[in-house]
């Protein structure tokens, strides 16, 4: 059943060969399936952005282009499957990093940088995934210092804890 859902041969299957090519299969479904689900929160965070006042033109700006880099990693085939990888996890580390610097903890910035060390595992390999959750962790880690010490990255909407301990148990 999965080999004809995959299609595969499982006669002629060449391990190493088998697993890079479900890889790939798994790959562009997921961004296909992405894509479609995040056409609704694209298309209502454009409305937002533009509807509120001031005029937010950088969310606006910054998600056209990670929907538009999205739409390119998924039907550029003749881009290495390697490189479309690397861009995907780009767009989920930047996705994570705009929305913790944006939204604080109330934003969906922490699910991003999870969800980018876990891709990172799935289709890069195993340490891959663990530098991507190093990434993760330094990101959240400059960004609390970055607050502790002052600067001032917050909008409206963001909520940063103001002691370390407070912190740790938020992102916990």
């Amino acid at each position: 059943m999965l080999s004809r859902f995959f299609h595969t041969n499982p006669e002629q299957a060449d391990v190493p060969h088998l697993l890079d090519d479900w890889r790939r299969i798994i790959f562009k479904r997921l961004v296909i399936i992405l894509l479609a689900i995040g056409l609704v929160p694209y298309l209502l965070s454009l409305n937002y952005s533009l509807v509120v006042e001031p005029p937010q033109w950088h969310r606006t700006g910054f998600y056209t282009l990670i929907y538009l880099l999205g739409l390119v990693i998924c039907f550029a085939e003749k881009i290495p499957f390697t490189f479309r990888v690397f861009l995907f996890l780009c767009v989920f580390y930047l996705l994570g990093v705009f929305s913790m610097i944006f939204s604080g903890f109330e934003g969906s910035g922490r699910v991003y940088l999870i969800c980018f060390a876990a891709l990172a595992a799935v289709f890069s390999g195993m340490r891959s995934g663990l530098w991507a959750m190093a990434a993760s962790l330094a990101c959240l880690a400059l960004l609390w210092g970055a607050q502790a010490a002052g600067i001032d990255l917050q909008s409206p909407y963001a909520s940063w804890p103001d002691r370390p301990i407070a912190w740790l148990v938020y992102i916990g």
